[in-house]
């Protein structure tokens, strides 16, 4: 019998630590920054650190900078004077405007276009054909491949569901502190810990909101039931937060507020920090700052609509560390209400065993 006990203890340990071994996130998702199911604007001037994906269209405005790759299920548009550091997949066609410089290759599944002074230094592949104004520079091409037996042309998978299981996960975490109606109006300090929003969250123009670490890796949940706005020059500062400390804003949309429910937006001129899970759109206005925690780029994922970047905001600075949720995976320091009840659980059948071992000797 004491075998038995033995073995009941390891496996509901084994059991506890095996609910926190899974990550958030699939390997698709957690390779990117931004991800909206139907499409991503990024304004002019505007700077989206690493990697961006949609099953829609992706398009960057003029003078803005890609710090990652681009898949697109649709087409992608680059803005005139636009940056791309990485490479560029397209369902339908890709245009690069005047003066767009892309450093990586690109693959479309019609044709790709590019302007005047436009430089490609990767390899260009289109399903049909290649449009290159007389002064831009593009080396390697290889048109037609539709043509081709066994041709496969790029597409993107949504990863609707991945997100929302993601977003289940973190509400199954628990409520832990519940924030007062009216949490936002004031400047405000947290802690590391979960909180949730019974309602809707807002963040007055100018406010700052703290988050605090204690100087050691910590994580925050926010899981909001309605939606989420910052308002004009709201700010998140962070204390004493280490570069692998977690933050991470789940906007869940259960309460019914029309076709908006579960979105996201944070005003000209708003300071964020973290990875943000919306059920429907995120949209970032002008000059707004969107970061991850140490040197990751951060994320905006929208499970079933858009994300929006206004002219001359930042989501990611360029060169971040792509991957959004690298630094998010682990939630251990968050234990799930079940967790903890299998680990007291646990505790009390090992200390029953023992005392029952003791008076048998």
């Amino acid at each position: 019998m004491k075998h038995t006990k033995s073995l009941l203890f390891v496996s509901i340990i084994a059991a506890a630590s095996s609910a926190q071994a899974m990550p958030l996130l699939n390997a698709e998702l957690n390779n990117q920054s931004i991800y909206a199911n139907v499409y991503i604007t990024v304004g002019a001037l505007a700077t989206a650190g690493g990697n961006m994906q949609s099953p829609g269209a992706i398009s960057t405005g003029a003078g803005s900078i890609a710090g990652g790759n681009i898949e697109a299920g649709t087409f992608a548009a680059i803005g005139a004077s636009g940056a791309v550091k990485g490479n560029i997949k397209s369902g339908t066609y890709t245009s690069a405007g005047a003066g767009a410089g892309l450093d990586g290759d690109v693959k479309t599944r019609t044709y790709a276009s590019f302007g005047n002074s436009a430089v490609v230094a990767g390899s260009v592949e289109s399903g049909t054909d290649t449009r290159i104004d007389l002064t831009a520079t593009v080396v390697i091409v290889k048109q037609d491949r539709m043509l081709e037996p066994g041709y496969s042309a790029p597409e993107v998978i949504s990863q609707t569901e991945n997100i929302k299981s993601a977003q289940q996960t973190l509400k199954d975490l628990g409520k832990g502190t519940q924030l007062a109606v009216g949490f936002g109006t004031n400047d405000e300090l947290l802690g590391a810990g979960i909180y949730s929003v019974a309602d809707y969250l807002t963040v007055a123009a100018s406010t700052t909101i703290t988050l605090d670490g204690g100087g050691v890796d910590a994580s925050w949940v926010f899981n909001i039931s309605n939606y989420m706005t910052f308002g004009a020059l709201a700010n998140i500062e962070l204390l004493n937060v280490t570069d692998e400390s977690s933050i991470i804003w789940n906007i869940l949309g259960d309460k019914t507020v029309g076709a908006g429910e579960g979105y996201t937006t944070l005003g000209a001129g708003a300071k964020f920090r973290g990875l943000v899970l919306s059920k429907s759109y995120v949209s970032a206005g002008d000059s707004a700052v969107m970061l991850g925690v140490g040197d990751y780029c951060g994320g905006a994922f929208s499970a079933t609509n858009y994300v929006t970047l206004g002219a001359n905001a930042i989501l990611g600075a360029d060169g971040c560390k792509t991957g959004a949720a690298t630094a998010y995976n682990n939630l251990a320091r968050l234990p799930e209400p079940s967790t903890a009840l299998l680990l007291g659980l646990s505790l009390a059948l090992f200390g029953i065993a023992r005392r029952k071992k003791a008076r048998v000797h």
